[in-house]
């Protein structure tokens, strides 16, 4: 029931963007799944600034 249901809305949303005009390519590009990159990133700063002030 899963996939008949995904497949549905696929086709249904494929459908409406076909109705607005929409290019396959312009469809892709809106549908396709985010790129998320994991950085670290150091909290200690080299300026003179105290925790409160910095929130």
């Amino acid at each position: 029931m899963t996939s008949l249901t995904t497949n549905i809305t696929a086709l249904r949303s494929q459908f409406y963007a076909s109705k607005l005009g929409l290019t396959p390519t312009e469809w892709a590009n809106i549908t396709k799944q985010a790129t998320i990159h994991e950085e670290t990133v150091n909290r200690q700063s080299t300026l003179n600034i105290n925790n409160s002030q910095l929130a």
